[in-house]
């Protein structure tokens, strides 16, 4: 079975994939890397960030910029994390 098969459901009728689970959140950490930033947790707000439960995105804000990352750089990263985009 391939990964994307595996990766189908069916919600509220209408057919639903979702990406590799680490791909966002890859995206994430290599924009950070980019401009310079190498914080010790960023690769897991990244990773939170990819969350679409509750505060996710939120919690991948504050906490890249707990660690010194600009409130703007914070805002677009985590926003790849959650679309990937």
């Amino acid at each position: 079975m391939s990964a994307l098969l595996a990766a189908t459901a069916l919600v509220g009728g209408a057919v639903v994939t979702a990406a590799p689970a680490q791909a966002a959140s890859r995206h994430c950490d290599d924009y950070l890397r980019s401009l310079g930033y190498f914080t010790p947790f960023q690769g897991l707000y990244c990773m939170r960030g990819e969350s679409q439960v509750g505060d996710a995105w939120q919690e991948c804000r504050n906490g890249l910029i707990k660690w010194g990352i600009q409130p703007a750089h914070a805002d677009r990263a985590c926003g790849l994390a959650r679309w990937g985009f």
